[in-house]
């Protein structure tokens, strides 16, 4: 499904995000380090957040499939 896939993209990109801010945060002061932490922990949760609305919307989707099915 194409919804599924923007998803999954746009999760990845979060993903590739925290990967940069990750490498960037090796030669920074504490402050500037913690910030940058902080906003990996912000992507990791908007990321998790993702997965989990993709998971419900897919198991909703699947249950109304299967009612549809079981009407018919």
């Amino acid at each position: 499904m194409k919804t599924q896939s923007n998803v999954q993209t746009t999760v990845q990109q979060i993903k590739s995000n925290i990967d940069e801010i990750a490498s960037e945060t090796k030669n920074l002061k504490n402050g500037e380090r913690f910030t940058k932490i902080q906003r990996m922990n912000d992507l990791r949760q908007i990321a998790s957040a993702l997965e989990d609305l993709d998971r419900s919307v897919n198991t909703l989707m699947d249950k109304q499939a299967k009612n549809k099915s079981e009407d018919a």
